[in-house]
């Protein structure tokens, strides 16, 4: 057999191919580490796509994408416990699944926010596993829960990551549980802020060879955030010009709210699905009523959540009237009485350092329109108040019509002012106080209402929350909402 001879040159060149492989690698090497010292500080990071609390948990450059592999501990009070969150590959916070769908079962497609997910409880604690696990008692291995929530969600994310993912999981049930942050405040809606983002292409996740380069190289890092550069800069200039024309949106309007679960709903029964809707937020929100006029018209289950919250709660609230030998809460008609009339009652404990006067605000003219700090309380013996002195701050107030109520109780602070996040970009602390809940929509004519004696600074089910400062569904209120939408659900699927 003749052996084949290469040309010297030939030669020569394939030895030097290795070589050259080296040096690149090692040349390379050496300029990503020194990228490292002149990297610019503007990543998609910074962006504020996301509530800045929740961050840590989404992709960069990305509008509604949990990392997929997670595992993390969070630690959100100094003091406390970290708070460990761990995603599947497809940024769930389960079990890792499959697309396909095993024979013989039935799966539920939990979707929602931070009540949903779980937030500050760990994975086997959350609304979706402890679903899971009441559903797999009553029939198991028959039903699959998949937790598709995430912290920060609006109806508005809802929407696209339905479109986006869930429906191709194919759930015989979905079970809807927005709200919270459809109707925080921020310098940009949701929609507006999709608009500039889907214009940069900044909307989906990076995956394939490009992740691995973001993820693995400080030049990859820089090269692909030169590609969301100019996106960046228009959504913080955007943001900075709102802010400083002291402009707040809410981040879903009334209508777009309802769109967005009406289309949702709409889908999912057009591939022979069904679903339920989950009134998880336990702060009140512009879209309650929304929510049950919405259950009605499609004729879905509502599991309200905070209804049963407010049963469960109030206790040491409705002792106070006696204890203080005050009158008695509820209601009563008076002749020849027109209208509504209504005395708000909150108790001031002596622990509380009083340098201001207390005021009530609420989502109601007659209590500041939700402008803090304005419509003051008092504990002189007038306005309403039974006592002077006695540390029970009153307001008597009269309405020609009979409409919710949602209010709570401030002291100090500026006239009109919520306290903002350090970015200055959302109004959390708006919604987050306003606790209290009056619907005296049945009232006669001529009703006289007379509330509970309210602790200040005290959520009525603090027992069924993690704290004061969180108030999500603690491991007990997860428990109870997973009954009742359990309940629902097994009625729904016999």
């Amino acid at each position: 057999m003749k052996t084949r001879l290469q040309p010297l040159q030939a030669v020569e060149r394939s030895s030097k191919v290795p070589k050259i492989i080296i040096f690149f690698t090692i040349l390379l090497f050496f300029l990503d580490v020194g990228f490292r010292f002149v990297m610019p500080d503007g990543k998609a990071e910074d962006l504020p796509i996301h509530p800045a609390e929740f961050a840590d948990l989404y992709e960069p450059g990305a509008y509604e994408s949990l990392k997929p592999n997670l595992n993390l501990e969070i630690l959100v009070d100094p003091d406390g416990t970290p708070f460990p969150v761990e995603t599947n590959s497809f940024g769930m916070r389960m079990r890792e699944v499959s697309v396909e769908k095993a024979p013989q079962t039935a799966r539920v497609a939990v979707m929602g926010d931070s009540a949903a997910f779980g937030w500050l409880l760990p994975q086997e604690q959350s609304f979706a596993a402890v679903l899971q696990k009441i559903l797999d008692e009553e029939k198991p291995a028959h039903y699959e829960v998949l937790n598709f929530a995430a912290p920060g969600y609006t109806s508005f994310h809802g929407l696209k990551q339905y479109e986006r993912m869930v429906h191709n999981f194919r759930p015989e049930v979905l079970v809807l549980a927005f709200g919270l942050y459809d109707s925080f405040e921020s310098r940009v809606a949701e929609s507006e802020l999709y608009s500039l983002l889907e214009r940069h292409h900044m909307t989906e996740r990076i995956t394939g060879i490009p992740r691995l380069w973001h993820d693995y190289s400080t030049i990859g890092q820089w090269v692909i955030s030169q590609r969301w550069q100019k996106g960046m800069e228009e959504v913080i200039q955007f943001y900075q010009e709102r802010k400083a024309g002291q402009v707040w949106k809410k981040k879903v309007t009334l209508e777009e709210y309802t769109h967005n679960l009406q289309a949702i709903i709409q889908h999912q029964r057009s591939q022979q699905g069904q679903a339920i809707l989950v009134n998880l937020n336990l702060h009140n929100f512009y879209g309650y009523d929304e929510l049950g006029k919405l259950a009605e018209q499609l004729d879905a289950p509502l599991i309200d959540i905070r209804t049963l919250f407010d049963q469960l709660g109030g206790i040491d609230e409705r002792k106070n009237a006696m204890k203080l030998g005050l009158e008695f809460p509820g209601t009563n008609e008076k002749q020849n009485s027109k209208g509504f009339h209504f005395t708000f009652r909150v108790y001031v404990p002596a622990s509380v350092v009083m340098t201001n006067p207390i005021f009530i605000v609420g989502n109601h003219t007659a209590l500041g329109n939700t402008t803090p700090n304005q419509v003051r309380m008092y504990d002189d013996g007038t306005h309403g108040d039974e006592r002077a002195g006695d540390r029970v701050w009153s307001l008597k107030i009269s309405t020609e019509r009979a409409e919710p109520m949602e209010f709570t109780f401030t002291t100090g602070g500026q006239p009109g002012q919520w306290p903002e996040t350090a970015n200055g970009i959302d109004n959390m602390e708006k919604n987050r106080l306003l606790f209290h809940r009056i619907d005296p929509t049945p009232f006669p004519d001529g009703t006289h209402w007379t509330s509970i004696v309210y602790i200040y600074g005290k959520i009525p089910f603090e027992h069924l929350v993690i704290s004061d400062t969180n108030p999500y569904p603690s491991a007990m209120g997860q428990t109870l909402a997973a009954k009742r939408a359990a309940a629902a659900l097994l009625h729904m699927t016999k």
